[in-house]
């Protein structure tokens, strides 16, 4: 698993709560202090999984509403924020959902190292559904109204 997905949720909790709930969560799974690691760093994915699972907790959220919380935050905060050279190439989230399969190709071969993800995009009425699924473990769920772009 890459780090991309340990630093949104890390950001994610610091943006839901703050700095001594996300040391703490790390408590809880046997972390003294702040991790740090770049965007492309190999991390174990039980590591993610518990740390999703503490987030998930602690946030009152079933899985899914987690997911779809995670997923959401991931391309309207995360990536927008910190690979707005993706966003360069597209004019609205809508155009980056459509052509999120051809993105991730071209960060893998960027990167050198990874795995291509499962993407399902459906529209349903107004409303474009994207679901992630990686190593068929983690789904990841966003969806937007077409209308806002």
């Amino acid at each position: 698993m890459k780090g991309i997905y340990f630093n949104t949720l890390k950001e994610l909790i610091h943006d839901y709560f703050d700095h001594k709930t996300y040391l703490d969560i790390l408590g809880k799974l046997g972390f003294s202090e702040d991790i740090v690691c770049s965007n492309s760093a190999n991390l174990d994915s039980e590591f993610i999984d518990l740390l999703c699972e503490e987030l998930r907790k602690k946030l009152k959220l079933s899985k899914d509403d987690f997911y779809s919380l995670y997923g959401d935050y991931y391309i309207s905060v995360y990536v927008k924020k910190y690979y707005n050279r993706i966003f360069k190439k597209v004019s609205n989230v809508k155009e980056f959902l459509m052509k999120i399969k051809e993105i991730h190709k071209d960060i893998l071969k960027e990167l050198g190292t990874g795995i291509m993800p499962q993407i399902d995009i459906n529209e349903v009425g107004s409303t474009l559904q994207c679901k992630i699924k990686i190593k068929n473990k983690y789904s990841l769920y966003c969806s937007y109204d077409k209308s806002f772009g």
